[in-house]
Order: structure tokens, then sequence, then C-alpha cells
């Protein structure tokens, strides 16, 4: 996270984008993809900051096509404001209740879901990308693989693809699976920055709000024992 004074135009956020990339040793061509809040200065088509990280990563490298998502959570609070969603709610509740409420409906629901092999069956070959179609009839075709599917999560049935047989089905898994994480990441960070600089503590520095940030969304849980033990001497607060 890094603070900005002045003008925020796409340049303006490109220049901290490039500049934090070289801070931290991050090459442009791995990049997978970017999360926006969809507002003009991020996704202008000619000057905006998501077209300039694009141009930027064409030139190191002309095939890679970086996955740009705008988050609508804002526009959807906006919408739950003002309209009833009782007219969707309702029917869905009352759709899972019917199911629910018996266990042969539970099954028969079950087994209609497997027989149109709605989450399995969706894609057609035919209509994905010509450098993975040759790896879906592959992946189609083997029966164990079938089954380490209905077994495994997501996660770990991709794990188990073989690099040699499915090498483009591998990366493209790697770079959507990344996504979601580091998105997670940017989210928690905002939510604990919002929480941690309100209006009586506005005169936070950005060096300790920065220091804030990185131990509240760590996963490193401190030796606070050990931390003890190891000074020699300890000042104790009246």
């Amino acid at each position: 996270m890094r603070p900005m004074k002045g003008t925020t135009t796409g340049s303006d956020l490109f220049t901290e984008v490039n500049a934090c990339m070289d801070k931290l040793g991050l090459e442009w061509d791995r990049l997978a993809g970017v999360t926006t809040d969809g507002c003009p200065n991020l996704t202008g088509k000619n000057v905006g900051l998501l077209k300039r990280m694009q141009d930027k990563v064409s030139e190191l490298n002309a095939e890679q096509k970086s996955v740009f998502i705008h988050c609508i959570i804002l526009q959807q609070a906006l919408c739950k404001s003002v309209l009833k969603p009782s007219h969707v709610v309702d029917i869905v509740t009352t759709t899972v209740k019917v199911i629910r409420a018996r266990a042969l409906n539970h099954r028969q629901f079950v087994s209609l879901l497997e027989e149109q092999e709605s989450e399995r069956g969706d894609a057609s070959v035919d209509s994905a990308p010509t450098d993975v179609q040759l790896e879906l009839i592959d992946l189609q075709s083997d029966s164990l693989l079938k089954e380490h599917f209905k077994s495994a999560s997501l996660l770990e049935f991709y794990s188990a693809l073989k690099e040699e047989n499915f090498p483009n089905m591998r990366r493209h898994a790697q770079k959507m699976l990344v996504l979601f994480g580091s998105t997670y990441i940017c989210e928690q960070t905002f939510s604990v920055m919002k929480f941690t600089k309100s209006r009586y503590r506005s005169s936070l520095t950005d060096e300790h709000l920065s220091a804030v940030l990185r131990i509240c969304t760590s996963d490193i849980q401190p030796d606070f024992d050990g931390l003890v033990k190891a000074q020699q001497r300890l000042d104790f607060s009246h």
C-alpha cells in the first residue's frame, strides 16, 4: 500500500504501481490480473491505469493477457438500498425449503444434477481456446482423473495434473487460483486500514500505518514467551 498526495490520474497511479513493482522485485510479465472498483482513472481505454499496465506487460510478453476484474460490491450496496430483493429471495427460499423438506426430494435433486452433469459438462470443447482443446479431450477421456475430480478439491485436482500432459490447463488454473488469494489480501488490508485510521487516529504517519497493517494482516504468530526470555532486563510500567 502506497500513500498518494495530489492528483490521482491514470498516469499518477501507474507511476506509483511501477515504483512499487520495482521496490518489491516483481516482474511485469508475470502479472496475472488486477481488481479495481471500476472508476474512470483506472479503466479508461486510452490513458487509464489498466491500459498502461497491459501495455507494459505486452512490451515484455506480447502473448501475456492480464485479467481485469471490476469489483461491484459498492454498486450492489447502492442497489440494495433502493431495491427490494424479496421477489428474488422469496422464490429461492421457497425452492430450497421444498428440496430440503423431504429426504426423497433432496436425493432426486442431487440425482438430477448428476444426470445433467451440471458442474462438469457446461463447457464445450469446441468453444474452448485452441491451445487447451486437446488437453480437455484427454481430460474428459481419463476415467481416473474423473474419479479424482469427484473426491478432491479443485486445488488438489489441478495440482494432480501432470505438467507434461496438461501444461496449458495447469498454467491457466494457476493464474485463476492466484487471483482470488491476492484479492482477499487486498480487501482485508483496506478493511483493517479503515478500522485503524479512524477520525480519532487521523494523525497516524504513513510509516506507523504501514507497520500496523503489516502486523494485522500477517499470519505469523509471534513467540511472546521467547521474546520475553530473550530480554536480559525488563522494565515494568506503573
